[in-house]
């Protein structure tokens, strides 16, 4: 979450709000704000605030030039730890755009808000992933730049993803939820492909099958028989109770985003996937709680 975004979400449920929505979203927005990676609230006390008022107005002017001095450190760091991350060969995302080619409008507004988050979470990364977007047609510039996309220290593409990793094919490794092939580990020198799509109604085989058409028509298939191309799935359904997957386990970009990234860092699938559903997903996950901890609840979870 951005500070604009913070403010706004604050503002909302602020006393004298006219701004009306449900308890439920906002139950879920204070989680989403409390428990996100590398978000943090602060809450000035009561004692710090009286401290504050005593001060001198050159003490106050003093207090004000060395926070600016701080925030500048700060910002310093973050920059520099982002531009060593665009030479970083231990992980390699990209998120493909060319989905939204021809039908923008759909979902435009999701898909930016979440590659914004992975944005955001790179700030917080200890060690930051190479970041690429491709296909970063003029369409879609045009759209993520009204949320500062075109300042982001990543990697930006106009063309496809083949084009881009012409000379490092054999590295593409597509992610998606309906591969066969369970990925076992993240490997340095592979580039983890996620499908720039915000597919609400769950069409079964979407980003896959655009993959292997994409391949099969640029002559990659050598031979009959061949692996179209080289897949994986997360390995959720091996670490994830089904009452918590949702959708048949098609997850938000950014979430798919940090948990590659937190992957490298543990090494451990459940640990990873039971902390990402947990702050990224927390409705789902209390819901789960609740109905597994209810006398009345049932022992047959498979169907949501």
């Amino acid at each position: 979450l951005g500070g604009w975004s913070r403010w706004n979400a604050l503002r909302m449920l602020s006393t004298g709000s006219r701004v009306l929505i449900s308890l439920q979203k906002a139950y879920k927005l204070l989680l989403h704000m409390a428990q996100a990676p590398g978000l943090r609230i602060h809450a000035a006390s009561g004692e710090a605030q009286d401290q504050f008022a005593h001060l001198s107005k050159e003490e106050r002017d003093q207090w004000r030039e060395n926070r600016e001095k701080e925030k500048e450190k700060e910002k310093d760091q973050i920059r520099t730890k982002l531009e060593n991350a665009l030479h970083n060969e231990e992980l390699t995302i990209a998120v493909d755009l060319s989905f939204g080619e021809g039908d923008y409008d759909r979902g435009r507004s999701s898909l930016s808000k979440q590659l914004c988050y992975c944005y955001s979470y790179m700030k917080d990364y200890e060690k930051p992933p190479s970041f690429h977007l491709t296909s970063y047609t003029a369409e879609v510039q045009q759209h993520l730049s009204k949320r500062g996309s075109d300042k982001w220290i990543i990697h930006r593409h106009q063309e496809d993803i083949r084009t881009v990793f012409k000379d490092r094919l054999q590295d593409l490794i597509f992610l998606s939820p309906d591969s066969p092939n369970v990925l076992e580990t993240i490997e340095p020198g592979k580039i983890y492909v996620i499908g720039g799509i915000v597919d609400r109604t769950v069409q079964k085989g979407m980003s896959l099958t655009k993959w292997e058409k994409q391949a099969t028509a640029s002559g990659e298939v050598k031979r009959a028989g061949d692996e179209v191309i080289r897949s994986a799935r997360l390995p959720i359904n091996e670490y994830v109770s089904r009452d918590v997957q949702g959708r048949g386990h098609v997850l938000n970009i950014n979430v798919v985003f940090h948990v590659l990234v937190e992957f490298t860092r543990t090494r451990d699938w459940k640990q990873t996937l039971t902390e990402a559903f947990d702050k990224l997903y927390p409705i789902r996950t209390a819901r789960s709680k609740r109905e597994k901890s209810s006398p009345s609840s049932t022992t047959d979870t498979s169907v949501l």
